[in-house]
């Protein structure tokens, strides 16, 4: 993730430093242990650098949004995976829609409902992307 977007307040921009963004990379890394000692570790950057950049607002705005942006590229890549795991079994995209707060309340009882409606979620989502593609 070498490209970095800015954030802009009040006609500036904030620009991350190169060590802000190894340290991005790092806290989006899965292979580096979800902590900010390990992040630390991994990007170079001691703990009090890291607390003293989250008491800058632009510094956060930049983090929140590249979180955000990265958020919505794993969740359309979960998604992708979940359409060709349900193609042979229903059940995964039942679980990421429930994930998703989607198919509310379901229980054994209301699987058949439930496999309604993933067929009917998985029918839109196809059509938009033929419509797309």
């Amino acid at each position: 993730m070498s490209e970095s977007r800015n954030t802009e307040q009040n006609g500036t921009k904030f620009i991350p430093s190169p060590k802000q963004v190894k340290f991005l990379e790092a806290y989006l890394d899965p292979d580096v242990y979800p902590s900010v000692t390990k992040i630390c570790e991994q990007c170079g950057v001691s703990r009090t650098t890291y607390y003293e950049w989250i008491k800058d607002e632009d510094f956060c705005k930049w983090f929140l949004g590249q979180m955000d942006k990265h958020r919505t590229h794993v969740v359309a890549h979960l998604e992708k995976i979940g359409v060709t795991m349900a193609k042979k079994d229903h059940r995964y995209w039942a679980d990421m829609m429930r994930r998703m707060g989607r198919l509310e309340g379901q229980v054994e009882s209301g699987m058949k409902k439930a496999g309604e409606q993933v067929s009917n979620a998985l029918y839109e989502l196809i059509s938009i992307n033929r419509d797309e593609g």
